[in-house]
């Protein structure tokens, strides 16, 4: 029986050649990066070295890149990595941004306290079930006063509680399960798991402080929901209206489909 390890690592080989294709006309996604990113760039410095973990094919890594940044990208499945690496070559971006096969429970190989800024999106640290084994090593690779910011699948999501009236139950209640949620069922299956920001927090210790938390889909099209924005482009700003209004007020920064965190690290 493959361990959770291998089963990611193998799910997103096979997914790699066309993981990019579900950023095609998704306008849920392009709206969720756009205020990711807004979120980090309040906090990035012009030279800041960024370590991105989890970094899929490369998506956020060369757009920070393009931007200016060095930035390191680490993903645990090879085949994203070559993928990461075609996006380097194609947009000549080797002064910049380099990459590496590295799972972000191993943090601790790289080289110590060299990054400012390390960054993980949209719901790679729920790919584990204890966090901490993440945020251990994080402090051996960011330096005193550096920010991570992670983009994590939330406890509480009204958009699947809706599936209740759709008759999905097991849907509107899998992120309450203490073992996680089966995801990629038909491929290679293997457990997600839901956090609360407290979770993190707790995580990481107190040598992290909060500097900023919020929650993206809260009421807006969530990313899987291709293709609603198109369908129903009024409900659709309503919806994400909403969210703006809601967004970092608590206790609604603690919901929705994902939530935004950001903690400085200050030994």
């Amino acid at each position: 029986m493959k361990s959770q390890t291998e089963s990611v690592a193998e799910s997103y080989d096979r997914w790699a050649e066309n993981y990019d294709d579900y950023e095609v006309n998704n306008e849920s996604l392009a709206r969720v990066r756009k205020e990711i990113y807004k979120h980090v760039f309040a906090f990035l410095q012009p030279e800041d070295h960024i370590l991105e973990i989890n970094a899929g094919t490369g998506t956020d890594a060369q757009y920070f890149a393009q931007n200016g940044y060095r930035v390191h990208a680490t993903e645990l499945s090879l085949k994203m990595v070559r993928k990461i690496d075609e996006k380097i070559k194609q947009f000549d971006l080797s002064n910049l941004m380099t990459s590496q096969q590295l799972s972000f429970t191993d943090l601790d190989t790289l080289d110590h306290n060299t990054y400012q800024f390390c960054f993980s999106n949209i719901g790679g640290l729920n790919c584990i079930p204890d966090i901490y084994e993440v945020a251990k090593n994080v402090p051996l690779v960011l330096s005193p006063g550096g920010i991570i910011t992670m983009v994590i699948m939330s406890r509480i999501c009204p958009w699947e509680w809706m599936e209740i009236f759709r008759g999905n139950y097991s849907t509107a209640i899998r992120r309450f399960h203490k073992d996680g949620a089966t995801a990629n069922k038909n491929v290679v299956p293997y457990q997600i798991y839901y956090f609360t920001p407290g979770q993190v927090r707790t995580a990481f210790g107190s040598k992290f402080r909060l500097v900023k938390l919020q929650s993206l889909s809260l009421f807006g099209p969530p990313i899987d929901r291709k293709g609603f924005y198109a369908r129903n482009p009024g409900l659709s700003r309503a919806l994400i209206r909403i969210d703006d209004v809601l967004t970092h007020r608590y206790p609604f920064n603690h919901w929705g489909d994902f939530f935004i965190l950001s903690l400085r690290y200050e030994p």
